[in-house]
């Protein structure tokens, strides 16, 4: 939200626009890998700017990348080059690391200053500046993708009574601009459709329907009416069909596409924390043309025309009387309801986009190296909430059609990233192994339970918690703050809770010594499961009747996931 926020709010004044141009060098950072820095000089950097960050913002460092001041929101339009005149004067008195300097922080400039983060560079010692990536080595920020995917750009405009686009492109509910990448696996289920049909009219896939219809909307990240964080969603409608024209050329084909899309999304019932309040409701109609050749998209070219309906507000009410500048993390409040329009247009990525032919990070490769990668390997590596993408899971969570294409596409995209995560890790030390997928485990979690969030319902999320327990066992107690005050876990059964838990890692501690002595790594599997299920066993004696017949009712019906 706050980059939109910024752009239009902040970087739509000309004469902060001349400003930035004059006196600064414009970045925008991944956010993404703000917070997950990869393990070079590169990563470096980032875990130094993040250091001081205090909720998103506008940052400003110097020649060293040592952070001079961050600002989160600003007092009036005034402040905002006042801003930018006090960070020149910042320069000025520290433009390198010859000296150390505090990172100064503000809610709003200049009224609200918070604590500074002092610098933990030593005088004299600034750190190295590269001017990029070694051979060989892809910038994260630029992920490649296999040869054949298809990068897709969106564009789309509100438009006004006369049906005329509108004027003001600079308010995020007027005008968007976006990009997708289509999939192999998306390019082969249409291949597939299209060789069945033998020429008939037929079904465009649902998840190549549904990740078209996921892009187009007006507004902000925040509320994609299929599947925002903080909110619900729900594809209503979604009727795409194909019809192949003529014979084409060879081997190349032209699929003629028209359908119907209706999605609509809004904010949990219960309070996330920021007040947020929103719904959104989008139909459209949609005509175009797919290119086909050997089963690869070689064109999309897409024409989506409807109405959007947008609501954007907060509990807060003195929010609204405040300049747009004032309030950046909030966004301003939106009441949109026209006419829209969207345009789709995807061609297969460029050469310097795309891994090369034998790289590990080619799908078949990376399928390749990690062969049977799937939920069970997933749940075991990254934390029981992975349990989702089990096919009986999700059998018992009873999905909707739409919902198992979500988690059908949610699995494939996570799939390819932690193979490409554990690739990453080739030649760390397994300390450094050990912290950088401590730090990935963390995040994915928190990614996919955004994500089911806003794809299940309230049944599903209750009973896919209870699934998730049923995986972790009584050791969820200590990992699980909530547990032990439904329990009414007691000081000191806590403290027995945790022994048993210490020694049971001194066991696989032991047992991983023997592996990396020379023993059999085929065997520390089984070795490891004995240990868990045997301390498993003398965590639940330490509960009392009444916390285990309590246990067993938050458990709910078991669900046996052995193959």
């Amino acid at each position: 939200m706050f980059a939109g926020a910024a752009r239009e709010a902040v970087f739509s004044q000309p004469e902060v626009v001349r400003r930035v141009h004059a006196d600064f060098v414009p970045v925008a950072l991944n956010v993404g890998l703000l917070g997950n820095p990869s393990d070079d000089e590169e990563g470096r950097l980032y875990r130094d700017i993040n250091r001081s960050n205090p909720a998103q913002g506008i940052c400003v460092v110097n020649s060293s990348g040592k952070v001079l001041a961050w600002v989160v929101g600003f007092d009036d339009d005034k402040s905002v080059l006042a801003f930018f005149d006090y960070a020149h004067d910042r320069f000025a008195e520290y433009p390198d690391a010859e000296r150390p300097v505090a990172a100064e922080r503000y809610l709003k400039f200049p009224s609200g200053r918070v604590e500074d983060v002092a610098d933990i560079a030593d005088s004299g010692k600034a750190p190295p500046v590269i001017d990029g990536h070694a051979d060989g080595e892809n910038c994260p920020a630029k992920p490649l993708f296999p040869r054949g995917t298809v990068r897709a750009r969106v564009f789309g405009r509100a438009l006004d009574e006369q049906g005329q686009p509108v004027a003001d492109t600079v308010r995020q509910e007027h005008y968007v601009e976006d990009r997708f990448h289509v999939s192999l696996a998306m390019q082969d289920s249409l291949a597939k459709a299209l060789a069945d049909a033998r020429g008939k009219r037929f079904r465009i896939p649902h998840n190549l329907a549904r990740l078209l219809v996921s892009h187009a909307y007006l507004g902000q990240l925040d509320v994609n009416p299929l599947g925002s964080p903080g909110g619900q969603g729900s594809l209503k409608r979604s009727e795409f069909w194909g019809q192949e024209l003529g014979e084409g050329t060879g081997a190349s084909v032209q699929i003629r596409v028209e359908g119907q899309s209706e999605a609509a999304g809004r904010n949990f019932d219960r309070d996330v924390g920021d007040g947020r309040l929103w719904q959104h409701e989008v139909e459209l109609d949609w005509e175009g043309l797919i290119d086909v050749q050997e089963g690869r998209i070689t064109r999309l070219l897409l024409l989506a025309r409807g109405s959007e309906r947008l609501q954007w507000g907060n509990r807060d009410e003195r929010f609204s009387a405040q300049a747009d500048v004032e309030r950046l993390l909030l966004g301003h409040p939106i009441d949109l309801a026209c006419k829209v329009r969207f345009g789709l247009i995807g061609e297969p990525i460029a050469d310097d986009e795309a891994a090369a032919e034998g790289s590990p990070h080619t799908g078949a490769d990376l399928d390749a190296r990690f062969p049977g990668l799937g939920p069970a390997q997933l749940t075991q590596a990254l934390g029981p909430t992975f349990v989702v993408f089990h096919d009986r899971v999700q059998r018992d969570l009873k999905l909707s059609p739409d919902q198992e294409s979500a988690l059908g596409e949610r699995l494939q995209a996570t799939i390819q990233d932690v193979m490409q995560f554990f690739q990453s890790l080739d030649g760390l030390e397994p300390e450094a192994r050990e912290r950088e997928l401590g730090s990935y485990r963390g995040k994915s979690q928190a990614e996919l339970a955004v994500f089911l969030q806003g794809t299940l319902n309230d049944a599903q999320l209750a009973r896919l918690r209870q699934l998730e327990l049923q995986q972790q066992g009584p050791f969820a107690l200590l990992a699980r703050p909530d547990l032990g005050r439904e329990l009414k876990i007691t000081p000191q059964q806590r403290e027995r809770l945790m022994a048993v838990v210490q020694e049971m890692q001194a066991e696989i501690d032991a047992l991983v010594h023997e592996v990396q002595s020379g023993g059999n790594p085929q065997d520390i599997g089984p070795k490891v499961m004995k240990v868990r299920e045997r301390h498993e066993g003398k965590l639940h004696a330490l509960l009392t009747d009444a916390q285990k017949r309590q246990w067993k009712e938050i458990l709910g019906e078991e669900l046996d996931l052995d193959d």
